[in-house]
Order: C-alpha cells, then structure tokens, then sequence
C-alpha cells in the first residue's frame, strides 16, 4: 500500500503538478506531509484548491477548492491572511472535486480488487482523471459554473459573536447528583459498565465453558443495546431536571469544570450535538473554550440590578441557617425539652408541653433581644441616590476565599484572596498561621492592601496599605456577629451581622454609614456606603467580614 501511494505522488509531482503551476497557481509546502496546497491571485479574489492526502498510506487523495477576498476573511475571533486560507473553511463558498457519481476521492484500486479482476487503475490514470477535470474547477472560478463532478457549498453565515456585557443572576448551589453527572466521563463509565454487567449476569448463568463463551458473546451485545437507551432516558432526566434544553438567550451557571460557578448567558446553540455556547470572556470564545453540554449547566434566574433595595426576601438566602444561628435554634429546643421534662415529671404531660414551648419562645425572645436590640437604620433617599454602590462576590472553588468586588453595573473594581504572610509573626499572635488576605486593583496586583492577625485572643487584624498600618478589624462578638472597623482619617465603625436576617449595616456615633443585604445567595453582599467615605478601604474591611462570615461563621 505505501508503494502504491508513492507511486501515485510521483505521478502528480511528474505530471499535475508543473502543469498547475504553469496556471499561475503557488504550491503552499508548509503542511505537504498532509496537504498540498496551490493559490493563485486574481485582481478580485485568491483562487485556492489543495489535495488532501488519505489517512494511514492509502493511495488516494480529496481535491478540495474555494475562493476568498484579496484582504483575507476573519472567522471564529481570528484573522486570517490569504496566504493561510485553507479550502476546507466555513466561512468561504467551497466545494469537493469527484472523479465520478457517489465517490468522492481519487484512489487506486485495493489489492484485492486487483488481484481479483486482474487490473486496475494505474497512477498515471488517475492523475490523467484530475488533470481532465480541472477545467471545471477554472469555470467554477470565472463564472460560477457548476460542472457534473463539483459538489459545492455556501458560504456559513457568520458564528454570533457574544456581547461579554455583564449579565446578573441568581446563582444556585448544585446538588451532589448534578455535580456526578456533569462529569464526562461518568457516561462513558456508565455505558461500559451497563454492558458488563449484563454480560457477566448471562456468562455465569452457562452449565457449561462452550455455553459461557457463547453468552459472552452475545451478553456483549445485548448489554450495550441495554445501556445505550437507558442512559439515554437518565440523561434526558437530568437535562430536564437542570432546566434544558437551553436556548440563545438564556442565563446559565456553569456546573462542573474550570468555570464552575459562573453564571452568563447562552449566545449559540449545537443542538446537534446537544451543546451549547456560553459567554465566559473573549480568550474563551476566540479558544472555544465555552463549549458546555446540557448536562454541565443548570438554569437560574435572571436579576436586573443586584444592588437595588429589596430585590431579596427578608430570610436566609440558599435557605439555610448560619452556623450561629443554627446553635441558637438547637439551644432553645434544648431548653424547651428540658422545662418540658422538669414540669411533666411533677405536674403531667400537657403541662409539660405547654411549659416547654412558652420557655423556649421566651428563651429565643431573650436571645433576639439581646443580640438585635440596636435597632437598624435604614439608608435615606439621598444616600441610595448618591451613595457608593458595591457587589461582594465570593467565587466557588479554592474554598471560597477567593472572590471579587464589582461596581454597580458588573464591572470588576477589585480582586481579593489569600496568601501566606511573611514574615510568618509569633505564635501567640497567629497560632493556626491564618493567611493574609489581600485584596488588589483590577490589572493592578501591586495596588493592594493586607489585612493580617496581630491577636488570637481578642481577635484583631490589621489593614495594611505599603507596608504601614492604616486601620484595624476588631471582632466584638463571640458569636462574630460584631466587628470594629478603624481606618485611619475616618470616624470607627461598628459593623452588624444581625441574626436571622439577611440585612446588616455599620455606624458610629455619627450614624449608619454602611449597609449589606445578602442574596441573592449568601455569597454575595450587595453594599451600600455613605457618600463622603473612604469606599476602598472600608470595602476591603468588609470583603473580609464577608469572608469570614461565609467560612467561619
């Protein structure tokens, strides 16, 4: 077969070849190995054809044509010069040369044709094939003739080009099954193991090894007509269960993979494929990077502004409690049961009931009040119109100490996460080594401050801007529901992580300067500051109150 595929290149080297080039067409050496590719310059368009050598040394090749504009065509994000056009792309009218009706390449004849017709099609007859059909290709060129041996296409229409706006929507916390099942390899697992199972459950059943060898065989092929519907019918649950299939337009959050967590919208369906687009970013898209199948996204809902007032329900958002919050409730049910048992072993059961629920509504009254006796201050008018209005955004993965601080539009305005500090400090200070957290300037990494432990017991950090100090955090609470925020230049604070709300805020003696409300996951804070404050470092203070909130508390 590799003499035969020799013999059939030195027949084109010999006779197509010179006879191409005396056309006026530029042989392209660059990817000979796999391609020959010939281009020759009109004063309107490139004219290019190339033949596409078979795979593994068989003797044959495609003939493959097109024609591009003088200035090159761009294509997926990328540009592309007419000197690197290929035939084979979308973007131009292109089309396939035959040597005849229902074959589409040009090759010689297989051995054993030969051996059993005792002929076959010599190199040279093949290359006298294409030389004598070229001529349609020049018409197709002049005039857009098309001959009996061209199949042609049309040019795609252009891929849509994604807007990469910031989009805002309600980001979902993905169950364990959603997560297994957006692997892709659990599929394929799943297919392969399907088949064996039912293979064994046939073999063991056989009295005898002729039997068993038979059963195999055919266990084989029954299990994969078993797995293949049957995953089928579990992959369209989940697809149905994860909001699917998805459609241009619709807002999305990324399941498993590099970009898990992010939410952005669809902007190209392969429903062929069972795919779609996504908009992550431009390297992303010029990359095709944001491939996802429909198994790998899970639909949310979307928000209009994620820092106007009230766009979250008064109650704990992913509903569920804070670690605080859920000891305090487990606390006063134990109160209850145990007033209940204390009054029904003196005076009976419904006593005891009735003695242990008014307990535990007083016991839970007491901690509310003593906890969230500081009444909220709402913002006014005139500090929603005018004050500085901030998204606090942890992002999933690295276990969520890393995230982003977005300006009221989506922009990102700083990046935060951890580092170790050096020098590391005393022990006593910093006995479990806690990392710095450093927060910096979007494309600027060396505008950034630090806030480090400088007390284990009270806990304190330090806010650090160069190497200096310019403020401090105090926790103020046991239960990390109180902190004190001193910057330098600015009056201290006293930020409020009230209990079962979702609502928080910050004041002085002055009066409240800083508003939280969290949703719409606990994740994400949506701030409020008082106009004439110093928003970058008292955002920094609370980016790292978030942090904490969200992983220790």
């Amino acid at each position: 077969m590799k003499a035969a595929s020799t013999s059939l290149q030195a027949a084109l080297e010999e006779r197509f070849f010179p006879r191409i080039e005396s056309l006026g067409f530029v042989r392209d050496k660059r990817q000979e190995s796999r391609i020959a590719c010939f281009r020759r310059r009109t004063e309107t368009v490139v004219q290019v054809f190339a033949l596409l050598w078979a795979m593994r040394g068989r003797p044959g090749f495609w003939v493959q044509f097109a024609e591009a504009p003088l200035n090159g065509i761009d294509y997926a994000g990328k540009h592309f010069s007419p000197e690197d056009i290929m035939p084979g792309n979308f973007a131009l009218a292109r089309g396939w040369l035959a040597p005849q009706r229902g074959q589409r390449w040009f090759r010689l004849s297989s051995p054993w044709r030969r051996l059993i017709s005792r002929q076959g099609d010599e190199a040279g007859a093949v290359v006298q094939r294409v030389i004598e059909l070229f001529p349609e290709l020049i018409a197709w060129w002049e005039n857009r003739t098309k001959g009996a041996h061209l199949i042609t296409f049309p040019a795609a229409p252009p891929r849509p080009a994604p807007s990469h706006a910031p989009v805002f929507g309600c980001p979902v916390k993905p169950s364990l099954l959603q997560r297994f099942f957006a692997r892709d390899g659990v599929w394929t697992t799943g297919f392969l193991g399907i088949a064996v199972v039912v293979d064994l459950a046939l073999a063991v059943q056989a009295p005898g090894l002729r039997q068993m060898l038979a059963l195999v065989f055919v266990g084989a092929i029954a299990g994969f007509m078993a797995s293949w519907p049957l995953l089928k019918v579990v992959w369209h649950i989940r697809v149905w269960m994860n909001g699917g299939p998805f459609h241009k337009g619709d807002l999305v959050q990324v399941i498993a993979g590099a970009h898990a967590g992010k939410i952005a919208a669809v902007y190209e369906e392969w429903p062929t494929r069972n795919q779609v687009r996504v908009d992550l970013g431009e390297s992303e898209w010029t990359e095709v990077k944001d491939v996802f199948s429909y198994v790998q996204l899970c639909k949310v809902k979307k928000l209009e502004s994620p820092c106007s007032p009230g766009k979250v329900e008064n109650k704990s958002a992913e509903g569920g409690f804070t670690l605080v919050e859920f000891l305090i409730f487990t606390s006063v049910i134990s109160v209850g049961v145990i007033i209940d048992n204390v009054i029904a072993h003196r005076f009976g059961k419904w006593p005891g009931i009735g003695g242990g629920i008014l307990g535990a509504m007083l016991c839970f009254a007491a901690i509310l009040w003593s906890c969230n006796r500081i009444k909220v201050v709402t913002p006014d008018k005139e500090c929603l119109a005018q004050g500085a209005k901030y998204i606090c955004q942890i992002e999933r993965g690295d276990k969520g100490r890393n995230g982003v601080v977005r300006d009221e539009q989506g922009v990102i305005l700083w990046r935060y996460g951890t580092r170790e500090n050096w020098p590391p400090g005393r022990w006593v200070e910093n006995p479990f080594r806690k990392l710095d957290f450093v927060i910096s300037a979007e494309g600027e990494p060396k505008d950034e401050l630090v806030i480090r432990r400088i007390s284990f017991l009270p806990s304190a950090f330090k806010i650090m801007e160069a190497g200096n100090s310019v403020g401090t955090i105090r926790m103020r609470s046991f239960l990390r529901i109180q902190y004190g925020i001193e910057i330098q230049g600015a009056e201290s604070l006293t930020f409020r992580l009230s209990l079962f709300t979702v609502r928080f805020w910050g004041g002085s003696a002055g009066g409240a300067a800083v508003w939280a409300l969290v949703g719409p996951s606990k994740m994400q804070w949506n701030v409020l500051i008082r106009p004439g404050l110093d928003s970058r470092k008292l955002m920094a203070a609370i980016a790292f109150i978030h942090n904490e909130w969200w992983n220790y508390s």
